[in-house]
C-alpha cells in the first residue's frame, strides 16, 4: 500500500468512527427527549404552560424523526443539526428561565459536539457564541429588557425544577460520556492498527522476506552502532563475511524451491549458533554477513567461523534429495583490519575469498 492510498484509508476509518460517534449520540439524544420532555411538561402545575416548553415538544418529534432516518441522513447534515438542537435547547431556557435555566448545559454540550465532530476551532467557536449569548442574556436581564417568566425564589423551591435539572444534566452528561468513551476507544484502536501495520512495514524493509533475516541496511546501522560502542569502550568486536558455495549448482539442478529452502535453513542454522547480541544478516542472493558484538576478539571470531563452516556443510533433506553447499567466510575484526564499517566489511570480503582459494572449492559457487 502507498502512502497515498495510506493515508486516504485512515481518513475514511475516521470518518466512519465519526459517523459511528454521532450516530450513537442521536440515540442518547432521542433516549433524553423521551425522558426529559415528560419531566419538563410535570412542571406545568406549578409553572404553567411555557414557551421553552414548546420548543422541547419540538425538539422531541425532531429527534424521533431524525433517528428513524438516521442511516438515510449524511453525517453532515445530522453533526450540524444536532449542534444546534443542543444549541435551540439551551438559549431558549436561557430566555425563558435565565440562569436557573437547566438546559444551560446544552451550551456546553454543543461546543463539545462541534470540537470533536469537526474541529478545535468550531468547538471553540461554538463555546464562544454561547459565551456570547449568555453574556447579551445577562445584560437583557440586568436592563430589564428580559424577564423570568417564573419567580426565582419559588422556582427555586420546586421539586420538579430540581428534578428537570438532574436528568437534563445526569442524562445528557451520560451521553456525552458514553460517546466519546466509543469514540476514544474506536481512534486508539486505528492508532493501534496504524502502529502495527508501519511496525510490519519497518520490518519488511528491513528484513529479507525469504529468511527474516535483517537486510543489508539494518545490518549496516547495527554495525555503525557496535562500532561507536566499541569506539567508547576501547573493545573490539569482529565482522564474518559468509559466501556460500555450491548454491549455483543446487539453483540451476534443483531449481529455486531447492535454492529458498536452502536460505533459509542456512539462516535457521546461523541463527541457532549466534548469542543474543551477535546478528546475522542476508546481503545478497547468497551472501550472508555476521556481526559479533563487544567484546569479541580475532579468535573467538575465527572458531565461531569454523563452527559455521561446520554446520553448513551438513547435508540438507529436501523433497527425497539430499542438497549439498558449503561456504567461505572471511573475517575482519575492529580496530586492527579497521575502524568504519565499510573497511571492515572489505577486510571480511578480501579475507573471504582467500578462504575460498586456499579450500579450493570457488568452482560451481
Amino acid at each position: 500500500m502507498d502512502a497515498t492510498a495510506g493515508t486516504e484509508d485512515v481518513q475514511a476509518r475516521l470518518r466512519a468512527i465519526r459517523a459511528l460517534y454521532l450516530d450513537r449520540v442521536w440515540r442518547g439524544a432521542l433516549a433524553l427527549a423521551l425522558v426529559g420532555v415528560p419531566a419538563s411538561l410535570l412542571r406545568i402545575p406549578d409553572l404553567g404552560w411555557q414557551p421553552t416548553m414548546l420548543v422541547h415538544v419540538a425538539l422531541l418529534l425532531l429527534t424521533v424523526a431524525v433517528n428513524l432516518r438516521l442511516h438515510a441522513l449524511g453525517p453532515r447534515f445530522k453533526g450540524h443539526l444536532l449542534v444546534a438542537v443542543f444549541w435551540i435547547t439551551g438559549i431558549s431556557g436561557l430566555l425563558n428561565f435565565g440562569m436557573l435555566a437547566a438546559s444551560l448545559w446544552f451550551l456546553a454540550f454543543a461546543a463539545m459536539v462541534a470540537g470533536t465532530l469537526h474541529s478545535l476551532r468550531a468547538g471553540l467557536a461554538t463555546a464562544l457564541l454561547a459565551l456570547a449569548a449568555i453574556a447579551l442574556a445577562g445584560v437583557g436581564y440586568s436592563l430589564g429588557y428580559l424577564q423570568m417568566s417564573v419567580d426565582a425564589s419559588a422556582y427555586v423551591l420546586q421539586p420538579g425544577a430540581w428534578l428537570n435539572l438532574t436528568i437534563g444534566f445526569g442524562l445528557v452528561l451520560m451521553v456525552m460520556l458514553v460517546g466519546l468513551g466509543s469514540y476514544q476507544a474506536s481512534v486508539m484502536g486505528l492508532v493501534s492498527e496504524i502502529d502495527a501495520q508501519r511496525d510490519e512495514i519497518f520490518r519488511l524493509a528491513s528484513h529479507d522476506e525469504l529468511t527474516g533475516l535483517p537486510t543489508l541496511r539494518l545490518a549496516n546501522d547495527r554495525v555503525d552502532m557496535a562500532l561507536r560502542g566499541a569506539g567508547r569502550t576501547g573493545q573490539s568486536m569482529a565482522l564474518l563475511f559468509i559466501d556460500l558455495d555450491r548454491f549455483k549448482s543446487v539453483n540451476d539442478r534443483h531449481g529455486h524451491e531447492a535454492g529458498d529452502a536452502v536460505l533459509r535453513e542456512v539462516a535457521r542454522r546461523l541463527s541457532g549458533l549466534l548469542r543474543p547480541g551477535d546478528t546475522a544478516a542476508r546481503i545478497g542472493g547468497d551472501e550472508f554477513l555476521v556481526l559479533l558484538a563487544p567484546p569479541t576478539g580475532r579468535e573467538e571470531a575465527a572458531a565461531l567461523a569454523r563452527r559455521i563452516a561446520e554446520a553448513l556443510a551438513w547435508p540438507l533433506a529436501w523433497q527425497g534429495q539430499t542438497l549439498r553447499i558449503g561456504a567461505s567466510i572471511g573475517v575482519a575484526v575492529h580496530p586492527e583490519d579497521g575502524d568504519t564499517a565499510l573497511l571492515l566489511r572489505r577486510h571480511a570480503d578480501a579475507d573471504m575469498y582467500r578462504d575460498k582459494r586456499n579450500r579450493n572449492n570457488g568452482s560451481g559457487c
